[in-house]
């Protein structure tokens, strides 16, 4: 009997201290909700897409907002307190249909992109992966491209990737 009451006491000293470790812990803002999806880059690679998508609302000098295509409000920094700068590549005109993606903090934006302006240079030639250009060529495999400069005033695209830089102007 001693013995049972023993145990018991040991076992209600650990659901005690289980409870209190619980109740201490700090709250987390429930995640940004992302347009996420697994996308197959080739026959042996699945690579996870947190793109989101929508279109731009009014912003900031020092802010960006998008408004999703599910009709969130996300508001982002451009810049974070550790000096990390995101990267806008077009014009910043409301109602314009973007993608950006945002770093961990769910707060600093990583990159943001004019889908209205990239469709002037190649429209459905493309895909979107994590804010990466997949230019879809004639073969089944696309090549993955960084933007490193969108101005369809100027009307120039420019595209880096594993074999250099491609250069565009504006479909007719």
């Amino acid at each position: 009997m001693k013995r049972v009451n023993y145990l018991l006491g040991i076992f209600l000293a650990f659901l005690t201290v289980f409870a209190v470790s619980c109740q201490n812990k700090p709250q987390k803002s429930a995640p940004i909700e992302t347009d996420t999806t697994e996308v197959a880059i080739d026959s042996e690679a699945v690579v996870r897409d947190t793109t989101l998508y929508g279109e731009c609302g009014e912003c900031g000098m020092s802010t960006f907002c998008l408004i999703t295509d599910k009709k969130d409000t996300i508001y982002v920094a451009r810049s974070s307190e550790d000096g990390y700068e995101g990267k806008i590549y077009g014009s910043i005109i409301i109602g314009d249909r973007f993608c950006m993606t945002i770093r961990h903090d769910e707060q600093t934006l990583v990159k943001a992109i004019n889908l209205t302006e990239l469709d002037k240079f190649i429209k459905g030639r493309y895909k979107i992966l994590n804010c990466h250009v997949l230019l879809m060529g004639n073969t089944e495999k696309a090549d993955t491209l960084d933007i490193t400069a969108l101005d369809s005033d100027e009307g120039n695209l420019e595209l880096e990737g594993p074999h250099g830089k491609l250069k565009f102007k504006p479909v007719k």
